[in-house]
């Protein structure tokens, strides 16, 4: 099964790679907000880092509707304790479904990333938050966990072009512990809705353009195929999709619904173009 979590780093910066329109407009952020809780559609995930959203968020009333799902920093002057306590002020609620470290992938030593689960748990342990974890960008940063690991969630990054969670064994492993997959940059930043590779990214137009042709022959729409790839890996998962226009969620829930051909082996779009498929490679 597989649920969606609506992402708001557009609703506090400008953000994304093929993003023309900036950031979107409070009022527009909160008809999208509206229309999610009409449409029972109850989860987002935000982070301290992401402009101002976490105060736009703050400032609709039915905020505490929403299972929330937000990230601090290690690399910081404030305690993981003093920047959540702030996030919780910002959006206007007690405590939070959840809490992800944002950048572990800076969390070196194993003295340090004890340091770090204790700073969570403690969060968990006096009712700030219901789950605790990490966001990473690479499998190496979770060989670590096991089964008797405290981390609830993981967020990674899966999409058509970058498999490499799947390849490596780690996504399901990582289910295998009962760990709880959140898995964004599902479109990488819109590219895999594109109708021509972004500027920034030509050095891999040999593998964008492989990917059209192969959705042209296989008869599937770009929408379609981003999320159904995720959505058939198995097990239970949230999905992270971005949308600054309702129309646009409305599209993808819409494509949720959807069942693809199985027969399809979405595995040969994979990239091995590892600039291409790291987004904080691309500045």
């Amino acid at each position: 099964m597989s649920s969606i979590i609506i992402g708001t780093a557009q609703f506090g910066m400008d953000y994304g790679i093929t993003n023309t329109r900036g950031k979107i407009p409070d009022e527009e952020v909160h008809e999208i907000l509206r229309y999610l809780v009409d449409q029972n559609i109850l989860k987002l995930d935000t982070a301290s880092g992401y402009g101002d959203a976490e105060e736009i968020l703050g400032r609709f009333t039915d905020i505490d509707k929403f299972l929330i799902t937000t990230k601090v920093s290690i690399d910081s002057d404030e305690t993981i304790k003093v920047q959540i306590k702030r996030s919780l002020e910002k959006l206007g609620v007690s405590s939070i479904d959840t809490v992800l470290i944002h950048d572990y992938s800076k969390v070196k030593s194993e003295i340090e990333k004890q340091e770090v689960i204790l700073a969570l748990e403690e969060l968990k342990n006096t009712g700030l938050c219901h789950k605790i974890g990490v966001s990473v960008y690479e499998p190496w940063e979770t060989k670590g966990f096991d089964g008797d690991h405290s981390i609830d969630v993981v967020q990674l990054p899966l999409n058509l072009f970058n498999q490499v969670f799947i390849q490596t064994g780690e996504f399901n492993r990582l289910q295998g512990i009962g760990i709880e997959i959140q898995i964004r940059s599902v479109f990488m930043q819109g590219v895999t809705l594109a109708k021509r590779i972004p500027n920034k990214l030509i050095f891999a137009v040999n593998d964008f353009e492989f990917y059209l042709e192969f959705l042209n022959k296989h008869g599937v729409s770009q929408l379609d195929a981003s999320l159904g790839f995720v959505k058939s890996l198995p097990g239970e998962k949230d999905i992270i999709v971005a949308v600054d226009r309702i129309d646009q969620l409305l599209s993808i829930v819409e494509s949720m619904s959807k069942s693809l051909n199985p027969e399809i082996d979405f595995s040969k779009l994979s990239s091995s173009n590892i600039k291409f498929i790291t987004p904080k490679l691309w500045s």
